[in-house]
């Protein structure tokens, strides 16, 4: 855990890719003493896209969280984008046409790796490759050859920025999703209730509540795992069924710094 007793914060804004501001972090040691949290030399990271995926409730937002203070603390300049930031670079919620959302994103991607290489960051995005891409088309009932396809295709747009991949996997589904609503807040559970017969993959099928949501991560699980396989950089995967989360943090990050990685 960072000692901000040993640490001075720096704080700035900087726009964004859709010109609004996005605050920066850095944290400037007054000294390199463990308490301090300097491990890892600066140098070992070598990539400007750190990409966090899996399902809901498998710690993806505390995983980014967590490698972004740690790159700040050692003077890495870091973007943090979690599932509902907002504006976000990458998403387009208000498309209705797959093809229109499909030409948009790819775009997006291809110019947020670009700006990430040439403003020398890191930027680490969560629920976006696989959770924002695949289960967006899921929800939308493309064909899964699509889907795959798709994320195919933004990992080639992404080349320049070298990214990686960490891929979160819980155990069992069902019982995972089960243990994910019973934990989450009301509003979380009230919207998970109603979100499956609000989407086409729902109402093809005439699912409801959480059955079906359990259902679509069946399926959004399934296509995730063909997507790290055929992910061809650098990639990690943690099983996560023991929701020991910091435990999952420090092996990402020992995996980070790893010279073999």
């Amino acid at each position: 855990m960072l000692d901000r007793d040993h640490c001075t914060a720096v704080t700035f804004d900087r726009p964004t890719t859709q010109g609004a501001s996005c605050r920066w972090v850095y944290w400037e040691y007054r000294g390199l003493d463990s308490g301090c949290g300097a491990t890892y030399p600066r140098a070992v990271i070598r990539t400007n896209l750190i990409l966090i995926d899996g399902l809901a409730g498998t710690g993806k937002t505390t995983l980014a969280r967590g490698l972004a203070e740690r790159l700040e603390t050692n003077e890495h300049r870091t973007s943090l984008w979690c599932e509902f930031t907002s504006p976000h670079p990458l998403h387009e919620w208000d498309l209705l046409s797959v093809d229109e959302w499909s030409t948009r994103t790819r775009s997006n991607w291809r110019r947020f790796a670009e700006e990430l290489v040439a403003d020398e960051t890191i930027g680490i995005v969560e629920s976006t490759f696989f959770q924002g891409s695949i289960g967006q088309l899921l929800e939308w009932d493309a064909p899964q050859a699509s889907a795959l396809s798709y994320v195919s295709g933004v990992a080639s747009l992404i080349g320049t920025a070298k990214p990686v991949l960490i891929y979160l996997v819980p155990g069992e589904v069902e019982p995972h999703i089960r243990r994910t609503y019973d934990r989450r807040s009301e509003t979380w559970r009230n919207k998970i209730d109603g979100f499956i017969q609000s989407i086409e993959y729902g109402r093809s099928r005439n699912l409801s509540g959480l059955d079906g949501y359990i259902r679509f991560n069946h399926d959004l699980k399934s296509l995730s795992d063909l997507a790290f396989d055929a992910f061809a950089g650098p990639k990690f995967s943690i099983d996560v069924s023991g929701y020991e989360f910091a435990q999952y943090e420090r092996r990402a990050v020992a995996w980070l710094h790893s010279s073999k990685r």
